[in-house]
């Protein structure tokens, strides 16, 4: 009885999403799909389920401990993680297509939008982790924390790869000037990313996280690629899915929920952490060429381990880890589908998640603070636990603040 109680707290952000919201009759788009406010809102909605994704983490110790029906969340945040993704990639290519001059005031706009977040928050994980840890760093250890360069913050990977892929969006389309050919070679940079973070392998170094380590730097990352897609071909794709909308959207849950399923079946069996292979480290550990630390990141390693993985007969396609891998991307995609066919129907307006769509980075930064450092270790039954570290976040008990910016993981 105890482990359904939990089941409120999910049940909760379904009502608390969908409060005030209106539906669209009549077959029509709403008025306000892919806007940049609901946009925003939905992201708001897939920030709180990352936090139910770790809160399940910690109570059920990584899937270990059977909580019951809840226990699902260990395996489903890679769903809410594919939102941001999606919306960073849709955002960005709807930017460049109606707003002229977008990329002569890209990188001081958009990437301090990333970057400011980001590092206010290491730098209160510095302070955290030196006067409420007792771990003392030099000062140059402080500066890699804070700017990034080693993750004192695991959940801050997001924020360095996203940070990549604006980088390649500028470089790319300020040197091409056809934008179907700089689209194409976008999409090809990320899925580079994504075979060279699959062949690095799990981080198995203790609780630091590294750059390209682990597969939550690549299982969700495929629907960047989806949403610069849709907004490439947002007119004829929206035409079609609303056309076939009562079609589309029980296939959409349908294969969500067997994509899914299946990923879950490949991570129980092994998946990641019992298949995985990486070339480039057996390869350069024969030749005596790599160091103790094996995880130090350089553009040779990376075209490397890139060619190795397409050419090697143990690579994506032939292992359990890229069958999780596949199954997981395709989870990815048909739920990021199915959200976008809700949202041409539901359009999203309460007022409390409008202010916290404002401050989803910050929350989905300082989150993991209130999970692992500060509540950690403090003994309370689950279902406080999840109510803790809901109402411990920012803004999620409070009236808007002036302070707080206004930022989103879009346009």
């Amino acid at each position: 009885m105890n482990h359904i109680l939990l089941l409120a707290y999910p049940a909760a952000l379904v009502i608390f999403t969908c409060f005030h919201a209106r539906l669209t009759r009549g077959g029509r788009v709403s008025d306000g799909f892919l806007s940049l406010e609901q946009t925003h809102m939905i992201q708001a909605f897939a920030c709180i389920g990352v936090i139910l994704h770790h809160v399940t983490q910690q109570i059920t110790a990584y899937g270990i401990y059977d909580k019951g029906p809840i226990s699902l969340f260990n395996d489903i945040g890679i769903l809410f993680t594919a939102l941001f993704f999606f919306f960073s990639g849709y955002g960005l290519i709807t930017s460049l297509q109606e707003k002229p001059g977008y990329l002569d005031s890209f990188l001081y706009r958009r990437l301090p939008t990333v970057l400011i977040p980001f590092w206010i928050i290491n730098a209160l994980g510095v302070l955290l982790e030196t006067f409420g840890g007792g771990i003392h760093t030099t000062p140059a250890d402080a500066l890699r924390d804070i700017f990034g360069l080693t993750l004192v913050n695991s959940n801050g990977w997001f924020f360095v790869e996203i940070t990549i892929f604006y980088l390649f969006f500028y470089v790319i389309f300020r040197l091409v000037r056809n934008r179907n050919a700089a689209l194409v070679l976008l999409c090809l940079a990320v899925l580079g990313i994504i075979i060279f973070s699959f062949h690095q392998g799990h981080d198995p170094q203790g609780d630091q996280s590294h750059w390209f380590r682990g597969e939550w730097w690549y299982n969700s990352t495929i629907t960047f690629v989806f949403g610069l897609l849709y907004a490439r071909f947002r007119q004829p794709l929206t035409r079609l899915l609303n056309r076939l909308w009562l079609l589309f959207l029980p296939v959409s849950f349908l294969l969500t929920a067997l994509f899914l399923q299946r990923s879950i079946v490949c991570v129980r069996r092994g998946g990641y952490y019992e298949d995985m292979p990486s070339l480039y480290e057996s390869a350069m550990s024969a030749s005596g060429t790599l160091g103790a630390g094996g995880s130090e990141f350089s553009l040779s390693r990376f075209f490397d381990t890139l060619s190795r993985s397409i050419l090697s007969p143990s690579g994506l396609f032939t292992t359990l880890a890229g069958h999780t891998l596949l199954w997981q991307s395709a989870a990815c995609i048909a739920f990021t589908l199915l959200i976008l066919l809700l949202s041409m129907r539901i359009t999203l307006g309460n007022r409390a998640l409008r202010f916290i769509s404002t401050i989803s980075r910050e929350m989905f930064l300082i989150h993991g603070y209130f999970a692992f450092w500060i509540f950690g270790s403090v003994r309370m039954n689950d279902f406080l636990r999840y109510a803790v570290h809901l109402d411990m976040q920012p803004g999620t008990h409070a009236e808007p603040q002036s302070w707080h910016p206004q930022v989103s993981f879009g346009m």
